[in-house]
């Protein structure tokens, strides 16, 4: 299951996975991803995925979906939140590996807190929107568990 709050005026969008996804989970929040690229005007785009423990990954269609979104999305900072020293590991190896092009950064937290700062750091403004995207996205997961 996937959740998603989308803000245009602050270029930001928050993405919450539970359990198992699929590709159509996919589709609304990268729709909106896509919106948010031809309206940011310039700005750094803030985003911020939240792992939930147990959460499915995206399957290969999904990852070339996100990968040509990310090429095409311009200066943005990615920050991945998740409970497990494992994924983050492997975020940074994977940015290593294949770093992302001049003015794009990525990077993995632990908490939301700690991913918060460095978004707000690095995109050099405040992202006051985010815990109402954080709480829009959970919100959503919530909705669909029941």
């Amino acid at each position: 299951m996937i959740g998603f709050g989308l803000d245009l005026p602050s270029a930001a969008i928050v993405l919450a996975t539970r359990g198992d996804t699929t590709a159509g989970d996919f589709q609304a929040p990268l729709d909106a991803l896509e919106l948010l690229v031809r309206r940011a005007r310039g700005m750094t785009i803030a985003a911020m995925a939240i792992v939930e423990p147990g959460a499915s990954g995206p399957d290969a269609v999904v990852r070339r979906r996100i990968a040509a979104a990310k090429a095409g999305a311009g200066p943005h900072r990615m920050a991945l939140v998740t409970e497990s020293a494992v994924s983050r590991g492997v975020m940074t190896a994977i940015d290593w590996l294949s770093p992302s092009t001049a003015g794009q950064r990525s990077r993995a937290f632990a908490t939301v807190h700690e991913a918060r700062s460095w978004l707000e750091d690095e995109c050099r403004r405040e992202l006051d929107v985010l815990p109402r995207l954080i709480a829009s996205a959970r919100a959503a997961l919530e909705v669909r568990h029941h």
